[in-house]
């Protein structure tokens, strides 16, 4: 046992240390590198942070993740087949300007807001029945926003994976590679790709950021309609959901990702307010505590000290 696992960590700082050296060796892959990582790795680390300083289960955070890759699925499925031939008939889209544009920012938001918080709503009620407490409803937000954030850092880092195998392709190299009809275009698609400010190349993880603070917001919105016994307060997720959607594919279109980032920087601060205002009304256990204090100790009264005599026998035996 103890041999395998040297084994392993020695191939695991080898690999390390390969990919130290090339990223120092070609300084523009690391701003790329660094953000499909800190996507993958900082919904982990909150994760820890959340079981450790709060007490949270850890099952709790992957029922979070199950529900947002079920509803990721179910929810692209009826984009596809329902919510975009739609607004194809009333002529929206992501190409839309003005208040069409608008439109489809709501239509869109609020599909993903009734599909993702109903999935929060049903593991409440069915698979966490007795999940009340604010540091759970935390962890089945992070587990959440969390895989969300992880599946799309993977997929950030394939597109870098791929990118560092096309970076110095020469046309014959890219030929092979790609049709000749897709030519043109990927090799557009590299330079933009490598021509990107190295800021630019972080905001994937910035979005992640803000996302699971808002992730955090609506599970915890969801999860006060079982606390308070109101629908309402689950109908304020989909409401939030369905606004910070719009508000990012109103923004990126009309306005570009730098406004688009800060906008949801905004609603991610306005989350944090709606997470520590319903932090209030669960007691930690120090407050369990002095609701049910312990019963008190019996007094033991001191035994006094008792004269034997003979008198004392005769009259101490049973008839």
């Amino acid at each position: 046992m103890k041999t395998s696992r040297i084994i392993i960590t020695g191939i695991a700082l080898i690999v390390v240390g390969w990919v130290v050296v090339f990223l120092f060796s070609n300084p523009g892959t690391f701003p790329p590198f660094l953000n499909a990582l800190l996507m993958i790795i900082l919904p982990i680390g909150l994760g820890i942070y959340i079981a450790r300083k709060l007490g949270a289960d850890w099952n709790t955070y992957a029922v979070g993740a199950v529900t947002w890759g079920i509803t990721f699925i179910l929810h692209i499925v009826f984009n596809a087949w329902v919510l975009n031939p739609i607004m194809e008939n009333l002529g929206l889209s992501t190409n839309s300007t003005g208040m069409s544009l608008v439109w489809t920012g709501v239509l869109l938001g609020l599909a993903a807001g009734v599909f993702e918080e109903t999935g929060r709503y049903l593991v409440y009620a069915r698979f966490l029945p007795k999940t009340r407490k604010w540091s759970e409803g935390l962890m089945l937000g992070a587990g959440h926003g969390g895989f969300e954030s992880m599946f799309f850092g993977a997929w950030a880092l394939y597109i870098f994976l791929q990118m560092v195998v096309l970076k110095d392709s020469s046309p014959e190299q890219l030929s092979a590679l790609v049709s000749p009809e897709a030519m043109e275009a990927t090799a557009r698609q590299i330079a933009v790709y490598w021509n990107a400010p190295w800021y630019e190349m972080l905001l994937g993880s910035i979005e992640r950021v803000n996302a699971i603070i808002i992730h955090l917001a609506m599970s915890l919105l969801v999860l006060n309609a079982f606390r308070k016994k109101n629908i309402l307060w689950f109908l304020a997720s989909i409401l939030w959901h369905t606004l910070t959607n719009a508000v990012a594919v109103y923004s990126v279109v009309a306005w570009g990702p730098y406004v688009t980032e800060l906008l949801l920087f905004v609603i991610a601060l306005l989350s944090i307010g709606i997470i520590y205002l319903l932090q209030k009304g669960d007691p930690d256990p120090e407050e369990k505590m002095i609701d049910n204090p312990a019963p008190p100790e019996p007094v033991l009264s001191t035994p006094q000290e008792v004269n034997i005599t003979t008198e004392n026998l005769d009259d101490s035996r049973y008839d």
